[in-house]
């Protein structure tokens, strides 16, 4: 907090200097708990982001997979079973991650 002799307007009033200061320590705090919940909304989505590229990797592994030749067409339709899962588990990581942003 700042004394008054900070203050312009400390020559004429002081409890007016006090009340200044004391609105500028609430903005402070304001923007403190602001950057806060920034913060607690980029590392959700970060680790949103985290778990979606896991996702995605073990996809590309699995059209790789299906790719060759030497698969058959019941190996194809298990990795494409397993592919949708990993499909759905994004949308729902991002479902999450879109709600869990909102309520910080």
């Amino acid at each position: 907090m700042r004394s008054c002799c900070d203050c312009a307007m400390s020559k004429y009033d002081s409890s007016l200097c006090t009340l200044y200061a004391n609105r500028g320590d609430i903005v402070i705090i304001k923007k403190s708990a602001d950057a806060i919940n920034a913060y607690r909304k980029l590392d959700v989505m970060m680790s949103a982001l985290s778990e979606i590229d896991d996702r995605l990797r073990k996809m590309r592994e699995l059209a790789i997979q299906a790719a060759v030749d030497a698969e058959s067409d019941d190996d194809r339709a298990v990795l494409d079973v397993e592919f949708q899962k990993l499909k759905g588990e994004i949308d729902e990581i991002s479902h999450l991650a879109q709600s869990d942003t909102m309520m910080v």
